[in-house]
């Protein structure tokens, strides 16, 4: 949306050579698939929390809207749930992050290359609500990517993948298509049996009364 940022693509692509590269100059609160159609791929990197708590959900849902195949998220997320918003009937936490000040100008606004371009805060999404998110909106899988590596590589930033596709019955795993989408809980600390199984408490019970543990 900045006019700096539209340069330096559009150095990039006279210098590539891009004839079949096309460049807009929008917001992408107006997109949609009326205006530009639909993407094989959809990149969707460093923008997603820089929306307000408005606008982001909707944001992912028209991006769900114009991807036919897969979607990249690179983004922050929120490590705490802090406050909740309500889209389309459902719930979905964050926090809320300040991005001007109130006073800021329009030209401070739109010189500051790392932040919105007139909200005065925006609303990062933990990661268990962005995945619900995802899933609500229509795409049937999302995942983390691990590899390759992004640097620098901190704790409360993420990249994704997810794909659009249709969603069929594993032969292997009746059960799972059974199961419903379940909307993933809040982080809290669950450890799996095997943890359990591995405790403090556990080792001193097996001890002390191995004839009560059952392994």
């Amino acid at each position: 949306i900045r006019e700096a940022n539209l340069a330096k693509a559009q150095f990039a692509k006279n210098y590539l050579k891009l004839d079949n590269f096309h460049l807009y100059q929008d917001d992408v609160r107006n997109l949609s698939v009326d205006k530009y159609g639909t993407f094989d791929i959809v990149l969707c990197s460093g923008i997603l929390y820089h929306l307000e708590a408005s606008d982001v959900c909707q944001f992912v849902k028209n991006i769900y809207e114009v991807c036919d195949h897969v979607a990249l998220f690179d983004t922050f997320v929120s490590l705490s749930d802090r406050r909740s918003v309500e889209f389309d009937g459902k719930t979905y936490w964050g926090l809320d992050y300040f991005e001007h000040a109130t006073e800021a100008t329009t030209k401070e606004k739109t010189q500051n290359l790392w932040a919105s371009i007139d909200n005065a805060g925006s609303f990062w999404l933990t990661q268990p609500s962005l995945c619900n998110l995802m899933g609500h909106v229509g795409f049937t899988s999302f995942y983390e990517c691990h590899v390759p590596t992004r640097l620098p590589k901190f704790s409360d930033r993420r990249t994704y993948v997810a794909i659009k596709g249709k969603a069929i019955k594993l032969l292997s795993s009746p059960i799972t298509n059974q199961t419903p989408l379940l909307d993933i809980p809040e982080p809290e600390f669950m450890p799996s049996s095997v943890q359990k199984q591995r405790g403090l408490l556990f080792k001193f019970v097996k001890k002390r009364f191995p004839q009560s543990i059952k392994n």
